[in-house]
């Protein structure tokens, strides 16, 4: 009898006792199991869907563009870095660009004014200085252009460094066709109609792996306004050094979080549009803020923001050739 209550009484308290662990680990947050995150390409849209896009869409843009056969475009693009490098970086303008852009079907011609931000001397207010003057003549696919840095002109072939291929609002990479923005962005991994305060809104995902990095881009468009596009949110995730060696697509062992850099690359494009003729929608100011932080602190790490403003258009009117050339007396 006596064996029989104390198999009894073991039996008991081992149930518990695995009570106990069990309401343990089910009160500790740290014991819970997490799955792990795996990170793979997103089911692009199907060829069919895709064709559909690409039709509709470039089709717009084509008669988009097909509006300005000529115009002047007086605007200026301010590059600005970070003062600071903490979590809220304070930007100060740095650089100015004042551009006058003339266009008359495949001919083009920029005149473009770079202003530096200079502090003469120690007890001097901090003032803006032209540095250099540019003329760029452009005919379908050729183009040539002089500098004059002060000095005199001379020849080059180069825009401002530091201003890439924002020279031009028509060249912002945003608004060009679906093809190209799948040519740049990556594939297309989604696409909505969306409403956006109060607007229609044709919404877009590309997604873009690269052996060193995996790119992701969310585009909105607005049909109401000519399909120009208003906002851009960009992520580009690193891949530690040790693996950019690899085709991370056709690899067969999953990406996870272990296999990312702490840096992540976030560029944020915000497009206030206006109609300067009737129907016709464009640009009138624009900022594009990129940035690498460091995910596991939030850190700032570098950044650079650009502004376009447009201060003039004209659309439509004749423009002389002898307006479009370099040397117009030749």
């Amino acid at each position: 009898m006596r064996k029989k209550i104390l198999v009894i009484t073991i039996c008991i308290t081992i149930c518990l006792i695995s009570i106990f662990f069990y309401q343990r680990s089910i009160d500790d947050p740290a014991s819970e199991w997490t799955p792990l995150q795996v990170y793979e390409p997103s089911a692009v849209l199907s060829p069919q869907e895709t064709l559909a896009l690409l039709k509709h869409l470039n089709t717009k843009v084509a008669a988009r563009e097909a509006k300005l056969e000529s115009g002047i475009v007086a605007f200026s693009l301010t590059l600005s870095k970070p003062t600071s490098f903490s979590k809220n970086p304070v930007y100060e303008d740095r650089v100015e660009w004042h551009v006058t852009y003339r266009f008359s079907g495949q001919r083009r011609f920029y005149q473009i004014q770079e202003r530096v931000k200079v502090k003469p001397g120690w007890f001097q207010r901090t003032k803006w200085k032209e540095s250099k003057r540019y003329e760029f003549q452009v005919e379908g696919s050729k183009e040539k252009g002089r500098v004059n840095r002060g000095d005199g002109w001379q020849w080059t072939h180069r825009h401002p460094l530091e201003l890439g291929n924002y020279n031009s609002p028509l060249h912002w990479k945003w608004d060009a066709t679906l093809t190209r923005m799948i040519q740049t962005f990556g594939l297309l991994v989604d696409t909505q109609d969306v409403i956006v305060e109060g607007k229609p809104m044709h919404y877009f995902k590309f997604e873009d792996w690269h052996p060193d990095r995996i790119e992701t881009t969310e585009l909105w468009r607005s049909p109401e306004m000519d399909y120009r596009t208003t906002r851009v949110l960009k992520r580009t995730r690193f891949i530690n050094e040790d693996l950019t060696g690899r085709t991370l697509i056709s690899s067969t062992e999953p990406l996870t979080e272990a296999h990312f850099s702490s840096r992540i690359g976030q560029l944020h494009y915000t497009c206030q549009l206006a109609q300067f003729e009737p129907g016709v929608w464009y640009p009138q100011i624009t900022t594009e803020v990129r940035e690498i932080v460091d995910s596991e602190n939030w850190q700032f790490l570098w950044g650079e923001k650009l502004t376009l403003q447009i201060h003039s258009v004209v659309f439509n009117i004749p423009i002389s050739v002898k307006d479009l050339l370099l040397f117009p007396d030749r």
